[in-house]
């Protein structure tokens, strides 16, 4: 790969990261059209009353009334809320990507520890189901790649899985960019790969998946 992109390819670390209502939109900042404009957050938490997807939808307006456009927004998981029936889960869900699409926004979406509880998440579940992506690139145009770790049910709900399930294809999307891409990619993730200990729970093997981003960042080796 060419150093450049070596250089470019990690551009932002995500997982529970933007919570949409503490970005404020008190100026009006023009945008040319080649500035690109991305958001992501976790843990919208619908519930049947739709508070936090119409929320969502009013902070939509105003990055778009502050920047004139949004071109892409990442979600991390947990869309709907923990304590809802299995059913109810993907009607909320439902609400909050329609929303989204109301807005005219590319979403991409990657698994929570709730879409698989209490959403007993399969990739055929449903319509909805079907438009998450777990260890792969999500289908975006645009001048970044977004790559969708996800929350997959196989290693827990605080763990990243350090076998060739994950690792191995998060290595096989980095070996397969070309080596004149110099496009930022983006890791979206439902759990935070750097410290977290919130009640105890630690993102196992996190630093596995760092040390490959390192590696793929700098090509220096990564410790195995």
């Amino acid at each position: 790969m060419g150093k450049d992109f070596l250089k470019r390819a990690l551009a932002i670390l995500l997982s529970i990261s933007v919570i949409v209502s503490f970005i404020p939109a008190t100026s009006v900042f023009a945008v040319d059209e080649q500035t690109t404009v991305l958001a992501f957050t976790s843990d919208v938490h619908n519930l049947s009353n739709n508070v936090s997807a119409d929320r969502l939808g009013k902070w939509i307006d105003m990055v778009k009334a502050k920047y004139g456009k949004l071109d892409a927004m990442g979600f991390c998981g947990d869309l709907a809320q923990w304590n809802a029936s299995e059913s109810d889960y993907w009607t909320y869900t439902q609400a909050v990507m329609s929303k989204v699409e109301e807005k005219g926004v590319t979403a991409v979406y990657t698994t929570g520890n709730h879409e698989y509880d209490p959403g007993a998440f399969t990739p055929d579940k449903n319509d909805e189901a079907r438009r998450f992506i777990e260890n792969a690139e999500a289908p975006v145009e645009g001048n970044y790649h977004i790559y969708c770790i996800g929350s997959g049910s196989g290693w827990g709900n605080y763990s990243v899985d350090g076998a060739d399930s994950q690792l191995g294809k998060l290595n096989a999307f980095f070996e397969g960019l070309n080596s004149d891409d110099n496009k930022p990619v983006f890791i979206v993730t439902h759990f935070p790969l750097h410290y977290w200990a919130q009640g105890g729970r630690l993102t196992h093997n996190a630093g596995l998946v760092i040390d490959r981003l390192n590696h793929y960042a700098t090509n220096d080796t990564p410790n195995d």
